[in-house]
């Protein structure tokens, strides 16, 4: 994302603001329609979810636009623009005063991946660590390639790597490669670990990852493997008083049966 300053001070909510009237006026066609703006986290997943619903349903359309992060979709259901939102985070005290209602529908686990360059498929917690810290800087280190490593985080706010400190051994206080870059946004990281020779990272974990980067195994455990240590809760949510018909039947939907089998073969935990 890139942020332009015309005039006066700028402030992230004004860029979201911006975000969520682009998609308003861009993907609202007709009454039936249910955009719902907020996270990357579990995004292309939930375009899977919503490509099969529109499918089965043809009288409605659910819309997954682009991230305006978590922030973005429960200022878009607050203040009443969308009848859903979608986040990656727990509802803080001032939103919950706004009567945002919370549904949490999937967990994604939260993946490290790494360019195919590196030529390795699997690490241990303590080598995730040193390379995230900056302890190891060649992929040859821990059996890989001759290869620089290069480190791409997010924002410490971020939900994904909220749920590595907060889960994997030794993360809680970890203090990030000062050589690591920051990324924006969740598909600008991932988009700088797919093209960037010797790239690390980390990302929700989703099925349309094979084949772009290598998602690392921790400890020998896959992010589908039962007993994987981490994951982001990704919820739906909703304002009794805005919420329209056509939001709840697709909310129903995620919940059934159905709906979690569809998010299994994705590559998703149900909730």
């Amino acid at each position: 994302m890139i942020y332009h300053v015309v005039s006066g001070a700028f402030t992230r909510s004004k860029v979201i603001a911006c975000a969520i009237a682009l998609v308003i006026s861009t993907n609202i066609s007709n009454a039936a329609d249910v955009a719902i703006p907020g996270t990357g986290d579990g995004m292309a997943v939930l375009q899977a979810v919503a490509s099969m619903y529109n499918s089965e349903n043809p009288g409605t359309k659910i819309l997954i636009p682009p991230s305006v992060g978590s922030g973005g979709g429960t200022e878009a259901v607050g203040r009443g623009l969308n009848a859903l939102g979608r986040v990656a985070r727990p509802l803080n005290d001032k939103e919950k005063a706004l009567g945002i209602l919370y549904t949490p529908v999937m967990k994604i686990p939260a993946a490290i991946i790494a360019n195919p360059t590196a030529g390795v498929s699997a690490l241990t917690n303590a080598q995730l660590r040193g390379i995230f810290e900056g302890s190891i800087t060649n992929w040859k280190e821990v059996g890989g390639a001759d290869i620089t490593i290069r480190v791409f985080r997010r924002e410490d706010a971020d939900s994904v790597f909220a749920v590595l400190a907060a889960t994997m051994p030794g993360w809680k206080d970890i203090a990030l490669s000062k050589n690591s870059k920051q990324m924006e946004t969740t598909q600008e990281l991932l988009d700088a670990v797919q093209f960037t020779s010797g790239a690390v990272g980390y990302a929700p974990y989703g099925r349309s990852l094979a084949g772009t980067v290598s998602v690392m195994a921790i400890d020998g455990k896959k992010p589908i493997d039962a007993g994987y240590p981490s994951a982001v809760v990704v919820a739906l949510i909703h304002k009794e008083a805005t919420v329209t018909p056509e939001a709840k039947k697709f909310m129903d939907f995620m919940l059934s049966a159905k709906g979690k089998t569809i998010l299994s073969t994705l590559g998703a935990v149900s909730n």
